[in-house]
């Protein structure tokens, strides 16, 4: 997932949205790749290697997508080892992902208000934009893998709804 900085008016100051080709990548496929890139006699930077290997997509963040398994450890209440540590390691991914957001420059909205803001521009531009428009803003994805991007905004909106104050985190 490709999140772009840019400045916007005076009282905005500066906003993101999140184009992507939607290659999606498995977090220790992407941890391995990066151990071998730094191995190299030559070092690549960590997205270098991975512009490399993922059909030369531009890509500075990635989004975590939450699997089933996790899911059934918190929503459908299974409570067996591995929905635990799958559950677990969405949330650590979660937390790295805001991470990286809040080191694109400082924000006063939290991490869901972040990602409600990226889920609707993403509507927004998925509904007013034709698949040329997706091509030209991020210099390939087109709409097709941008709409697949949709989905999973919406399921993190939700995981960061179930741990805002006043929700018991089960009910979504």
């Amino acid at each position: 997932d490709a999140s772009e900085v840019c400045e916007s008016t005076q009282s905005l100051g500066y906003i993101f949205w999140s184009f992507t080709y939607f290659n999606a990548i498995h977090p220790n496929c992407h941890r391995e790749a990066y151990r071998m890139d730094r191995s190299l006699r030559a070092p690549r930077d960590e997205w270098e290697g991975a512009t490399l290997r993922n059909s030369h997509t531009r890509c500075n963040n990635i989004l975590p997508l939450r699997s089933p398994l996790a899911v059934s450890y918190c929503v459908r209440g299974v409570r067996d080892p591995a929905a635990k540590a799958a559950a677990s390691g969405f949330a650590t991914a979660v937390e790295h992902y805001a991470g990286r957001l809040y080191a694109l420059g400082r924000s006063s909205l939290d991490t869901l208000e972040l990602c409600l803001l990226d889920l609707g521009s993403s509507l927004t531009r998925y509904g007013l934009a034709d698949s040329m428009a997706f091509s030209e803003e991020t210099q390939g994805g087109g709409a097709h893998s941008n709409a697949c991007l949709i989905p999973h905004q919406v399921q993190l909106a939700l995981y960061l709804f179930s741990l805002s104050p006043g929700t018991d985190g089960t009910s979504l």
